[in-house]
């Protein structure tokens, strides 16, 4: 009998700090820090400081950039961020996930192919029944002229959309320029 009454005041004081735990700890009482993100422009230099010879590209909804009007030139560099009315561009996303996916169209923006892959594979392990995350995937295997797997992974995006007609619309261009490109 002498051991029950510690254990009870023990299980008592316990209960009463779980109970607690939600109104001074839980859900909303602290929101994630700010995230300032920016978007760089899309430019080939072609190596030279002459402005004449500066290339800005305009973006396209598969991921492939095309020459802006103001050069004639015809290039085939690729765009790494999806175009800013897609719905696949969330500024405010702040998930793991979401942040991962912005990390990963900034290292793609940047050339860095491989670890934007990297990046994205991980968002894939937070959220493997994300579609975006698939979709994303899918794109920079395109990037890296990997179009097998990048049209496995489209279709595997495309297989999870749901009612969601502007990345089903999305995925599809992305798989008709797998298509094109493997031509």
């Amino acid at each position: 009998m002498i051991l029950i009454k510690p254990l009870i005041v023990s299980l008592m004081a316990l209960l009463s700090a779980c109970a607690t735990y939600d109104r001074v700890y839980g859900p909303g009482s602290q929101g994630p820090a700010p995230v300032e993100r920016s978007q760089p422009a899309i430019v080939s230099d072609n190596g030279s400081n002459s402005s004449s010879e500066r290339q800005v590209y305009e973006s396209t909804a598969t991921g492939v950039a095309s020459p802006s009007a103001d050069t004639g030139a015809i290039d085939e560099t690729r765009n790494s961020q999806p175009p800013q009315d897609s719905p696949l561009a969330n500024p405010r996303d702040t998930s793991p996930t979401g942040s991962l996916l912005t990390s990963a169209r900034s290292a793609a923006q940047a050339g860095e192919l491989e670890r934007a892959a990297a990046i994205t594979e991980r968002a894939l392990s937070i959220s493997p029944r994300d579609p975006v995350v698939w979709y994303e995937l899918a794109r920079i295997r395109s990037l890296q002229q990997r179009y097998g797997e990048a049209d496995g992974l489209a279709r595997r995006a495309l297989s999870m959309t749901g009612a969601d007609r502007g990345l089903r619309r999305e995925i599809e261009s992305l798989l008709d320029s797998i298509a094109r490109l493997r031509e």
